[in-house]
């Protein structure tokens, strides 16, 4: 019988958890089984935000701040951006590559994921700096280095066999 009169809140989203018990004494529940409910029922989401920062340089005042949505994480994303040419690029805890104006925090363009958000061999951070090279914007993750066009954020390529949790690529030149 408890369990029917459950079916209605499966699938709902409560504000708070005073929300919650409210919808639970609504349902017509003794004290007993409201407590037994609420020690299965999760009380808050884990939840992050990223956030890409511009200060003034002199005084240390804040110039733009811009709020990117983020995928949780133990450890939140920590990536130095890269300015070239007025435009600050970006690795979010989404493993998306976004390039924001500069001068404004104005998003220019966002990538598609540049490895799955939530892969079990991501869950510790996403550290990578983007390195511009030729107009080609090179991202490591622990699952891929990924190449995307810079001025578009369009992904160009992706290898598999090179990675880095915490690494940033960086140019090297070989004979010359």
């Amino acid at each position: 019988e408890v369990c029917a009169r459950l079916g209605d809140l499966a699938g709902n989203t409560f504000p708070d958890h005073d929300a919650f018990v409210a919808a639970m004494k609504a349902l017509d529940l003794d004290d007993a089984a409201q407590k037994q409910i609420a020690r299965q029922v999760p009380s808050k989401k884990n939840a992050s935000k990223d956030y890409a920062i511009c200060l003034d340089a002199e005084t240390g005042e804040t110039v733009w701040r811009k709020e990117l949505p983020s995928w949780f994480m133990w450890y939140s994303a920590s990536c130095t951006p890269t300015v070239v040419n007025d435009r600050c690029y970006v690795l979010s805890s989404e493993a998306k590559v976004y390039c924001l104006d500069a001068k404004t925090g104005e998003e220019i363009w966002q990538s598609d994921p540049v490895c799955h958000p939530n892969s079990k061999r991501n869950t510790h951070n996403r550290s990578s700096s983007v390195l511009i090279v030729d107009d080609v914007a090179v991202v490591t993750t622990a699952r891929r280095t990924s190449g995307l066009d810079a001025k578009t954020g369009e992904i160009f390529w992706k290898n598999d066999r090179v990675t880095s949790e915490y690494g940033s690529a960086v140019p090297y030149t070989s004979g010359g």
